[in-house]
């Protein structure tokens, strides 16, 4: 559910941190 929000995020923003961020609170 959340993959599809963090790829697309990503993709427009392409943030480091922000991906970093979204695939810890994923994987937590």
């Amino acid at each position: 559910m959340l993959t599809g929000i963090m790829w697309t995020r990503g993709s427009f923003l392409l943030d480091n941190e922000e991906v970093r961020l979204l695939c810890n609170l994923s994987r937590a």
